[in-house]
């Protein structure tokens, strides 16, 4: 399948976000940046299998990605605020955890919180 066209998307996504980089996309999908690289700067195809992935790093539409059709951002996660890497760290860390160590953990966080706010100055 030549999809010259799906990594010119992804090259013209990359183009309009300057905080995403081609490192980071790669990591993501399981692959090298020179993988990464040589797909789009050759022009390759990019194997069916990673398109999803692609998607998902990029909160994008598949639809919009394979054939230019519909938006290109995911209606469904447009209100959701992406999250930094020190909040995946920390849910990847969470989730970890068992049960009760969780709460604990909540209970921390909530009490950390109200001293925060009741020593703000209003």
């Amino acid at each position: 399948m030549a999809n010259s066209i799906i990594t010119e998307r992804v090259e013209m996504l990359f183009k309009n976000d300057k905080s995403k980089k081609q490192k980071q996309l790669a990591e993501k999908i399981g692959i090298s940046a020179s993988t990464l690289s040589t797909w789009l700067s050759e022009k390759r195809d990019i194997p069916p299998e990673y398109l999803l992935p692609i998607c998902e790093f990029w909160n994008i539409s598949l639809i919009w990605l394979l054939t230019g059709n519909d938006t290109p951002y995911s209606k469904e996660n447009e209100n959701i605020t992406p999250i930094t890497e020190n909040e995946q760290e920390l849910l990847l860390l969470f989730r970890e955890l068992p049960n009760y160590s969780k709460e604990r953990v909540i209970g921390y966080v909530k009490g950390s919180l109200e001293t925060i706010k009741e020593k703000a100055p209003d």
